[in-house]
């Protein structure tokens, strides 16, 4: 398998003609960074395990584990170690799993990839890195129950080094055991519940306002045509056609607007939210929401950005655009309007932010504007009637 794998260059890992080999990490860089993959099995057959002499697979059980993890770190920048692991059919992870995904971390790994059970398993956040435990089934013919017909898509954003965001998404496998819905162009990136939900559209969430349920994923999210983007970002739909009627009416008028961040679940905001408290920045909780009380877990909130000052992401120099003066004239046309204004720091609890912007629809936009209110003053309103 290794020579077939190595005549038609594709990368394997896990596995080799020797020990020295197999312990040698799969590399692929991008941009200047390198990202590494090991791979471990810790549900045997324990004889096939690699030696000096002989070739065979990793295993997790070697007592030099911490030690190959480690010294694969040296050369990497992004380590991702994947671990053949766990109990099959049972959806929380054990201890074994977590002893072992934690000494991973501990010695240099950035990432945990777990299969095995055939069922999705939990995903944990450990010093700053996720391990997820198990992703369920992909292509498999295990159709005797509903845990068993459906996987995880799990996404992680870096630049460079650095941990940007998480996403994972559930694909569900239809009759011949493909997975369904997985070549739909319109909501391959976008993350589908896996229950059913209260609609939280226009929840009033905040400082002191979470979402009823913390795992909340709206069941219509699309994706945004990337034209009009910086990368693969979904919206509830109505939110989304009208924030694309509105970007192509300001291109019309030679403004260029994209879309640097929109839907954002839980656990991406629980990393954005860590990242920046890691930092130092005293500000963390007045500029990025708490998991949980995000408008942007509702998709129906944008973070915008403009050609004019090179697309940053969530800078106040976007204030300075003549994009942001076209939003302030005409977004709420389209149902848009920014959350966090200037001066409204302590109505809203966050500090200004000149590139948010949430959609509440035409007609709420509009009374929002005659009545002189913020969103959330607005919401709140017209959530006790």
């Amino acid at each position: 398998t290794l020579k077939r794998l190595g005549e038609n260059n594709i990368l394997q890992t896990g596995a080799g003609l020797n020990k020295i080999q197999a312990e040698q990490p799969a590399v692929i860089e991008k941009n200047g960074t390198k990202f590494c993959f090991l791979g471990f099995t810790d549900v045997g057959p324990n004889w096939l395990q690699v030696t000096n002499e002989k070739p065979g697979i990793l295993i997790a059980s070697d007592p030099r584990f911490a030690e190959i993890i480690k010294n694969a770190k040296i050369n990497c920048d992004v380590l991702t170690v994947s671990i053949h692991w766990g109990i099959e059919y049972k959806k929380i992870h054990n201890q074994r799993q977590q002893t072992l995904a934690h000494t991973a971390i501990d010695n240099g790994a950035d990432l945990i990839i777990g299969h095995h059970p055939h069922v999705m398993q939990d995903i944990e956040i450990y010093k700053d890195k996720p391990i997820v435990y198990s992703l369920g089934n992909f292509i498999f013919d295990q159709y005797f129950s509903k845990d068993t017909m459906e996987g995880m898509l799990f996404e992680a954003n870096y630049d460079g080094k650095e941990l940007k965001s998480i996403d994972h998404k559930i694909i569900k496998l239809n009759s011949k055991y493909q997975p369904k819905g997985i070549f739909d162009k319109e909501n391959l990136n976008c993350q589908s519940p896996d229950k059913k939900y209260e609609d939280y559209t226009y929840a009033n969430v905040g400082q002191e306002l979470p979402i009823s349920d913390k795992t909340y994923v709206p069941n219509n999210l699309v994706q945004i045509n990337t034209k009009n983007t910086l990368n693969y970002f979904c919206l509830q739909k109505e939110a989304r056609d009208q924030l694309e009627q509105m970007i192509t009416d300001a291109k019309k008028e030679n403004y260029s607007i994209k879309v640097s961040s929109a839907f954002r679940n839980y656990d991406t905001q629980k990393m954005l939210l860590a990242n920046k408290i890691k930092k130092g920045d005293k500000n963390a909780n007045r500029l990025i929401a708490k998991p949980g009380h995000s408008e942007h877990q509702l998709g129906v909130a944008v973070d915008l950005t403009s050609g004019s000052i090179a697309y940053k992401n969530a800078s106040q120099v976007f204030a300075n655009t003549l994009e942001y003066k076209w939003l302030q004239e005409n977004a709420y046309k389209y149902g848009y309007l920014e959350s966090y204004p200037e001066d409204k720091e302590e109505v809203t609890g966050y500090m200004y932010e000149s590139w948010h912007y949430r959609y509440v629809g035409i007609d709420h936009a509009a009374n929002i504007i005659k009545n002189g209110q913020t969103i959330n003053q607005y919401l709140e309103v017209l959530n006790k009637n």
